[in-house]
């Protein structure tokens, strides 16, 4: 997501530059994976440190994510039943840190 490798190259956030980046199923990602947006959400640029080099990459991007309301996708919806237990819910939508991201 961020970049890197041996030979620095920009990661999928410089990658979207002046554009969109989409996570589809924003749960699904490890905290850490979020965690780390928060730096280049604020500062718009991506610094990837090595042995030899530092190299900052732009990242002025909109962060867009997607998420179902439960594991399953059902929970609120009339047509279906949710299967999902209160503790599967929550655990679910705890994967998102409230600090890191705000709905409007």
């Amino acid at each position: 997501m961020i970049g890197g490798g041996r030979i620095p190259r920009p990661g999928e956030i410089s990658l979207a530059h002046f554009g969109i980046l989409f996570l589809d199923e924003l749960p699904e990602f490890k905290k850490s994976t979020l965690e780390v947006l928060r730096g280049p959400l604020e500062d718009r640029k991506v610094t990837i440190s090595r042995v030899n080099s530092t190299i900052t990459y732009p990242s002025n991007f909109m962060l867009i994510a997607s998420m179902n309301p439960c594991p399953c996708g059902y929970y609120g919806c009339d047509n279906h039943r949710c299967k999902c237990s209160e503790q599967a819910i929550l655990k679910y939508m705890g994967q998102i840190s409230r600090t890191t991201f705000r709905s409007n």
